[in-house]
């Protein structure tokens, strides 16, 4: 059985596991400090079932992707990027140490929040307000949660009233995640590519994006 230890540890089911005489393995990708890191832990889980070529082939592919991602980004103008969710009156922010901050700067794209905790590898908690007045800075908002809770712009501003006076919310330049976005981990070099696309559509051939989509109007 995997699970996860960590910050958010799978106390009570490591528990159980023990109780039980029951082997399991802890896969901590979650923590990773930069998204490549995760993207390793592919070799760790191929371990298991005796493809530990693959694995290290597979992974090898997705280094080469990001660096080809990269290369084609270099040098180009920075659109200025918001990353959050609402949830209890409050925002949730990926700190500057974060994979998400550096999933951002791989991509070609400005982090509005690269300063933040900048050596924090989790999120912050910010008032609505202050998330706001960066807002207003942002070309992109990358809104981290789906349709399944935020399904259009009526129900982000709903949430949030404040946002409707942001010009990314007026441009509709606001996305958001796949709903099936936390379990293709091991597309993790995707997801970036993906972004880099978002950020710069004229460096790159259109294409149906699998990992975000923009917020329905």
């Amino acid at each position: 059985v995997f699970v996860y230890t960590g910050t958010s540890a799978q106390t009570n089911i490591i528990d159980k596991m023990e109780e039980l005489g029951i082997p399991y393995a802890v896969d901590n990708e979650y923590m990773e400090e930069d998204f490549r890191g995760r993207m390793e832990w592919t070799k760790f889980l191929g371990s298991f079932f005796n493809k530990d070529e693959e694995a290290v082939a597979y992974v090898e592919q997705q280094e080469a992707n990001i660096d080809e991602m990269e290369a084609a980004v270099e040098g180009a103008d920075q659109p200025k990027v918001a990353w959050g969710m609402v949830y209890d009156g409050v925002v949730y922010v990926p700190n500057g140490g974060s994979y998400v901050a550096k999933e951002i700067e791989a991509a070609g794209g400005d982090y509005l929040f690269k300063d933040l905790e900048p050596d924090s590898t989790s999120s912050s908690q910010i008032s609505m307000e202050d998330f706001y007045l960066t807002l207003m800075e942002a070309d992109i908002w990358i809104y981290s949660s789906n349709k399944n809770y935020v399904a259009d712009y009526a129900a982000l501003t709903e949430l949030m009233p404040l946002a409707a006076d942001a010009p990314v919310v007026k441009e509709k330049n606001v996305w958001q995640f796949s709903v099936d976005y936390y379990t293709r981990t091991d597309q993790t070099d995707q997801q970036v590519v993906e972004l880099a696309r978002i950020f710069h559509p004229d460096l790159f051939e259109e294409a149906e994006f699998v990992h975000y989509n923009k917020l329905a109007e």
